[in-house]
Order: C-alpha cells, then sequence, then structure tokens
C-alpha cells in the first residue's frame, strides 16, 4: 500500500476543508479546552495560528489537555505550536507567543498578529480578557470567546457577528 506524509492538504481532503477555510487565527488560552480545540482544528487543515498564553505544562493539565508528558515543565504554547507543525510538517501551522495579554509584555508581537488576523478566539475563561480584546485590541478581526458554565455541564460560545456591531463585551454582558 502507498501511503503519503500527512500534511495540511492531505488533512483537508480528509475533513473535507476547502482551503479557503485556512484563517490567520489568534488563539489566547491554551489550556484543556483551547489545547483541544486547537489540535482538533489543526488535524483538519484550518488555520495559521497564533497561540498566546503564558502557562507551562504541569502534571496535573494532563488529564484533560491535548499535550502528553513530554510537554511537562515546557510553556504549553512551545509544546503545542511543535507538536500541530510537525504533524502537518509544516512550521507556518502554528507560532507560540509567550504572553499575558492584559500586561505589556510582548505587545509589539501581540499586536502583529492582531493586525494579521482575521479571527481571534478568547479562550481564557477570563472575562477582563474578553472586555479587553472586545475594546482595546485594534483589529479588524472578529471575536469569539469558549467557555464551560460555572458547574462545566455546558460550553458557552459567544460569537461576534462578521461586522463586530455586537462586540464580544457587550455579548457577555448579555449573557
Amino acid at each position: 500500500n502507498v501511503s503519503f506524509s500527512f500534511n495540511r492538504q492531505l488533512a483537508q481532503q480528509a475533513s473535507g476543508v476547502e482551503e479557503s477555510e485556512i484563517d490567520d487565527i489568534v488563539m489566547i488560552g491554551c489550556g484543556a479546552l483551547g489545547s483541544q480545540l486547537f489540535m482538533n482544528l489543526a488535524r483538519m487543515g484550518i488555520g495559521r495560528w497564533s497561540l498566546v498564553d503564558n502557562d507551562h505544562l504541569s502534571p496535573h493539565n494532563l488529564a484533560r489537555h491535548a499535550l502528553n508528558e513530554i510537554g511537562v515543565g515546557i510553556p504549553k504554547i512551545v509544546s503545542l505550536a511543535e507538536t500541530a507543525n510537525r504533524l502537518l510538517n509544516d512550521n507556518s501551522v502554528a507560532k507560540p507567543i509567550f504572553a499575558n495579554v492584559l500586561k505589556s509584555e510582548n505587545k509589539n508581537e501581540l499586536n502583529k498578529a492582531y493586525d494579521k488576523a482575521n479571527l481571534i478566539l478568547d479562550i481564557a475563561a477570563s472575562v477582563p480578557v474578553a472586555r479587553y480584546l472586545a475594546r482595546e485590541v485594534e483589529s479588524d478581526a472578529r471575536r469569539i470567546s469558549l467557555f464551560l458554565n460555572p458547574s462545566g455541564t455546558a460550553l458557552i460560545m459567544l460569537a461576534e457577528d462578521t461586522e463586530r456591531s455586537v462586540t464580544l463585551d457587550s455579548l457577555e454582558m448579555q449573557y
């Protein structure tokens, strides 16, 4: 049997994804929920990702995180980016940005990612982060926020319309 190495094109074909569905995505929050979402979308060949987080993988994270024990002690974004880039044999799949979006570290790198993005995906589960992204980040990119409800029984998605006429902070207040 002839088999080909796995790459973005093969991932898209296997998933029924059109090439035009590849967007520049900034994802803030690479914990349990963010890591699973990112790895599943990367496996489908979707997106060119800037992964933003400032946390390292700890042993207790392994219960729900997409990474395995090899990443313990390493920034989550570094291991996730390396895993996706290696999986699709393409170093442009994901780029790590070690930062807290509410602090001044790496602001230039973050602003470049926001400027290029078609989508800013907030999975930080932080009301201040969602409000900051809605009001303080200058970008035409649509914002979507995903989080679990306090009891963990439902996944909530707040999504701005493409024109951003109703912003993420307004959606959060309505929720």
